[in-house]
């Protein structure tokens, strides 16, 4: 049913007609009943479900794109956004779904770099990865653990605790103060809980490098305690760095949107707890599961794996020349000077990390560089000179679309009225109410109304009398 494509109009009719004993007989009314006998549509609260999922317009795509994006589990791409929707929603495209993807602000300023090569692998395939995983090494549920150090900007929270499981990817993530061993064995010992009661079984290893959080006497203890084997390996866990990558990007995106505009604190909880359950909502291209799909008896039957032939040498994609008149970012000069290693988050740390221009630029003029290597453009910027397209991003056409929470209304707190003063006491000074008896009734005397003339003219500083001051007796 996802290949249809459903307008509003056509869905109200339909919901109209479910449970009409007596419909009239027109062409549209016949269209619509046999679209309901087909796919067996059923209605409740005035939605229309079919098989248990609620069957959506096109109009409506959007906002719950949207709402799911901001507040829901749903993961920023295609094939991982299209498997979450596909579980309560019906009329969804994929097509829709990308081009919605790549209208989102957050998501264009924390675009990585498009002269980034891709990684070469190790190997040509994917059995080192099974190798690993085999009951005489680390097992099938083996463990992945590393720290992922935060940016200050982010939190007081100087790192998080991440493990991976490898044969799902399933991940953990736990904020820590202290690169330390107290706080690191205690965010796994959490990881186990909860791996238990997921999954039926705790970890049957634990890979991580030989850091010393890590590396020391009572990690060993307590692991032998439980009967896991732990493994340090030389470099990097390539599948805990691909998580924390993933993660990195996700968090940013979130923190962005929930953070309240102008602060330096909030949104750190929220965005943790959409952050995990989206990398844990991503549908893996070699498995074509989702972490969270993954049940107990998952692990003790095989599944089968998809596109498991890796190509030794990536062939880099070549990017298509922009037109006159494209919108574009213009890549920032932070960026620009970074090395070759630049972190995937960085671009939404703060103003000075920038990856990306928050001001969108049309392509005023291009040029070749010659055969093979690429055009140079030229912006709507007078200070700009030729600028190689490595150094531009191209936006899709469409409105472009600001995940950001509404401000807050601030309500005015209205004065509360001053207690009344008691009759006969005098206010102090400053404070005199309304109702308070005036001087006159209360003995003052009353004030002249004209001063009268004095007799002495008033004389200037320089000629004025200098009269003999009075002498003061103190005698007995």
């Amino acid at each position: 049913m996802n290949k249809c494509r459903i307008h509003r109009p056509f869905l109200r009719r339909v919901r109209e007609l479910i449970g009409d004993k007596n419909p009239k007989d027109t062409k549209l009314n016949r269209k619509a009943l046999l679209f309901i006998k087909k796919w067996e549509l059923t209605k409740k609260n005035g939605k229309v479900y079919h098989a248990g999922r609620m069957v959506v317009a096109q109009e409506d795509t959007e906002a719950i794109l949207k709402q799911e994006a901001m507040h829901g589990g749903m993961p920023l791409s295609r094939d991982g956004a299209y498997s979450y929707l596909n579980r309560s929603y019906v009329g969804f495209k994929k097509q829709k779904i990308l081009s919605w993807l790549g209208r989102i602000e957050s998501i264009q300023l924390n675009k990585r770099r498009t002269e980034v090569a891709r990684s070469k692998p190790a190997r040509a395939r994917e059995g080192a990865t099974n190798w690993r995983m085999a009951n005489f090494n680390e097992g099938r549920m083996n463990l992945g653990v590393d720290l992922f150090q935060n940016p200050k900007e982010w939190t007081g929270f100087a790192f998080f605790f991440v493990a991976v499981l490898q044969k799902t990817g399933y991940t953990w993530v736990y904020p820590i103060k202290k690169k330390e061993m107290g706080p690191s064995l205690k965010a796994l010992k959490k990881v186990f809980v909860d791996c238990k009661k997921l999954f039926g079984s705790i970890p049957s290893g634990v890979t991580s490098d030989k850091g010393p959080e890590f590396k020391n006497h009572k990690w060993a203890e307590w692991l032998k305690s439980k009967g896991v084997k732990q493994k340090f390996e030389k470099k990097l866990c390539s599948w805990v760095e691909k998580k924390n990558s993933q993660f990195g990007r996700a968090f940013a995106v979130l923190l962005h949107i929930h953070r309240p505009k102008g602060k330096k604190k909030g949104g750190f909880d929220t965005a943790l707890r959409l952050a995990i359950e989206k990398i844990n909502n991503t549908v893996s291209r070699k498995t074509r599961k989702a972490a969270v799909d993954w049940k107990p008896e998952d692990f003790k039957k095989r599944t089968k794996r998809y596109n498991r032939k890796i190509k030794s040498e990536p062939k880099r994609k070549v990017h298509r020349p922009f037109s006159i008149d494209d919108r574009v970012r213009l890549m920032q000069k932070q960026a620009i000077d970074k090395g070759g290693f630049y972190k995937s988050y960085e671009g939404t740390r703060s103003k000075f990390h920038r990856m990306w221009s928050t001001e969108i630029y049309l392509v005023t003029k291009k040029k070749s560089r010659g055969k093979g290597f690429g055009f140079e453009y030229k912006i709507d910027d007078e200070d700009q000179d030729w600028i190689p397209q490595r150094e531009l991003q191209l936006l899709p056409e469409g409105r472009l679309i600001h995940l950001t929470l509404p401000k807050p209304v601030r309500k005015r707190k209205q004065k509360a009225a001053p207690a009344p003063g008691r009759r006969g006491v005098p206010p102090k000074p400053g404070r005199m109410r309304r109702g308070f008896p005036s001087k006159l009734s209360r003995g003052f005397p009353p004030k002249p109304k004209d001063k009268a003339d004095s007799a002495v003219p008033t004389l200037r500083r320089s000629t004025r009398v200098r009269r003999k001051p009075k002498q003061i007796y103190f005698g007995p």
